[in-house]
């Protein structure tokens, strides 16, 4: 049985495990990320290298292929670590992110610009039932009697954005999250966001992330949001993102090409665990 000590970070309460991937090489890595992230009790594992790249594996063993809180807490355990240099190109499944860590621990990341529509979210609009589908990157569905307009979003994973009347609507994400993840029009699953417009520079948002359950921040989520809010033109380019476990500074450059999120990446208590031989297979773990 192999002993390690593994360090754990959240970035706004957004909890994960970072592994070298090396240590994972030649075991069953769902299977592991299924163990530690229970063990741990974080939403995520997420696999690095030197190089520097990263792949995340959500807390039910599942790829995902872009974590924006990750990306800030990969960014800050590597330069404090001495592995990069700030600022510093990180490589993940969904592109290449530039970081800047500062020195109060504050990183900022940059995302790839959005993108919307079913097509992007890999989305089947034929499989919710009273959808209308004028524009397609906005799907209008009645559930209950209620509308429910979802803006369809890849920041580099696929989002459902929701937008709420009030603050209060914001509670029911963990009765619409696990509805629309495992919905057939999601064949590949969705994260799904709850989103009420406090004012042009403000949202406030809840998540339910895809593999995971209910979270206190998704970065990749926030900027999904502040996106289809600026496309209905609700708020401006330059937003604060509350959520559960804090605020987020969301900001769309003029040229679209990018969005940068800036926000905390706090460590946590490392986790002692064990690698067996039970999780051992043939393929190494792969950051591809």
């Amino acid at each position: 049985m192999n002993q390690l000590t593994i360090p754990r970070m959240h970035g706004l309460g957004n909890t994960m495990l970072l592994v070298d991937a090396d240590r994972l090489a030649g075991h069953d890595v769902a299977m592991v990320a299924r163990r530690w992230c229970a063990l741990a009790e974080v939403d995520a594992l997420m696999l690095h290298d030197r190089s520097p790249r990263m792949s995340i594996r959500n807390a039910d063993g599942s790829d995902a292929e872009l974590c924006g809180n990750g990306l800030r807490c990969l960014a800050r355990l590597g330069v404090d670590e001495g592995w990069y240099a700030s600022p510093v190109r990180i490589q993940s499944p969904a592109g290449t992110h530039e970081a800047l860590v500062d020195e109060h621990g504050a990183v900022r990341v940059s995302l790839p610009a959005p993108r919307f529509g079913s097509r992007v979210v890999r989305a089947y609009p034929s499989a919710l039932q009273g959808q209308d589908t004028e524009d397609d990157a906005c799907i209008t569905l009645e559930v209950d009697g209620h509308r429910l307009d979802l803006h369809l979003v890849s920041t580099g994973n696929p989002h459902a954005v929701i937008p709420c009347g009030d603050a209060a609507a914001l509670e029911v994400i963990e009765l619409i999250g696990p509805v629309l993840e495992t919905h057939p029009a999601f064949p590949g699953g969705i994260n799904v966001h709850l989103a009420y417009v406090a004012d042009r520079e403000r949202i406030q948002l809840r998540s339910w992330e895809r593999g995971v359950g209910p979270t206190r921040a998704c970065a990749t989520g926030a900027t999904a949001a502040m996106a289809a809010m600026v496309r209905i033109d609700l708020v401006d380019d330059r937003v604060e993102v509350e959520m559960p476990g804090g605020v987020l500074q969301v900001q769309w450059e003029e040229d679209d090409s990018t969005i940068w999120n800036t926000g905390p990446a706090e460590y946590m208590d490392p986790v002692a665990v064990e690698l067996g031989e039970d999780t051992r297979c043939d393929d190494a773990a792969d950051l591809d």
